[in-house]
């Protein structure tokens, strides 16, 4: 790939990590476990403002990762979006994801 077209692609990806941690940062408590959108196909609580959020920063961290087979997430974070259909031991707070998503 030319590098002129790398440099747009991660100056556009930069930018989209930035709006996530944007949106994170503007997030406001009360809306921290509601629903972003209605689809009766999946569980209610894979649709919380917390949970996408995590789910991007984790798999962000995840693709960008130096090894795939040697691949952890920083505490208190678990292996658990490996598993289809299974959540978070609990809801992680906005401080925790603004430091994954630091870490990343």
């Amino acid at each position: 790939m030319d590098k002129q077209w790398q440099t747009i692609i991660w100056q556009q990806f930069g930018a989209a990590i930035d709006m996530l941690g944007s949106a994170l940062n503007a997030c406001p408590s009360e809306l921290w476990q509601a629903q972003l959108y209605n689809d009766r196909s999946v569980q209610p609580e894979f649709t919380a403002f917390w949970y996408v959020t995590y789910h991007t920063i984790f798999w962000l961290d995840f693709y960008l990762a130096d090894s795939i087979e040697t691949f952890s997430p920083p505490p208190p974070f678990t292996l658990s979006e490996f598993e289809a259909g299974l959540l978070p031991e609990r809801v992680y707070t906005k401080a925790e994801l603004q430091s994954y998503l630091a870490y990343s």
